[in-house]
């Protein structure tokens, strides 16, 4: 989860503006050195690099899957994750218990499914994961702090983005930012 080789955007987008989009301009920017695969049902390319339509079409190892697609699409992304030997994942995505009595239902599904799929995850509704020595910024945030040896756990992504942009202006250093979300 902390530390992987590869990752994949299942949400991926050229346009900044939308949650995939700002992830992959994130993990750009933080320099990430693995293989990163954006995820588009449309294909082509995204931000130089080769979209894939599906974590299943990747053929190639993915440690970590960074989920931005809507609420009722999440559930289905698991048994792809199975399919493809994905283990860990981060979603970002929210509409979920936080949002609804239905969202609380398709919040269980998801759980129910990715515990039969034997698929681990951070969220969903969370802010996501950042270690800055690793070149790893699958966050909401555009800022991405020194490498140190301090690991942040936050349940609350505003008080996660609140010490992120602290440590970045006062330049302390962070090894690991992790969020809970749901």
């Amino acid at each position: 989860l902390l530390s992987p080789n590869s990752v994949a955007i299942i949400g991926a987008s050229n346009d900044e503006t939308k949650l995939g989009g700002m992830l992959m301009k994130n993990m750009l920017n933080a320099g990430f050195k693995g293989k990163l695969y954006p995820i588009n049902p449309k294909g082509g390319e995204i931000m130089g690099l080769k979209a894939y339509t599906s974590v299943t079409d990747v053929g190639a190892p993915i440690d970590l899957a960074v989920v931005a697609v809507k609420a009722a699409l999440v559930p289905g992304e698991i048994p792809k994750m199975k399919e493809a030997g994905i283990k860990y994942a981060t979603i970002l995505t929210a509409g979920f218990k936080e949002d609804s009595p239905e969202g609380a239902e398709l919040e269980k599904e998801l759980v129910k499914v990715a515990k039969e799929c034997g698929v681990k995850f951070m969220g969903p509704n969370c802010f996501g994961i950042m270690s800055p020595g690793k070149g790893i910024n699958a966050t909401f945030a555009h800022l991405l702090p020194e490498s140190g040896n301090i690991t942040i756990f936050s349940q609350s992504g505003a008080v996660g983005s609140s010490i992120i942009d602290w440590a970045y202006f006062n330049k302390m250093g962070i090894a690991n930012f992790v969020t809970f979300g749901n």
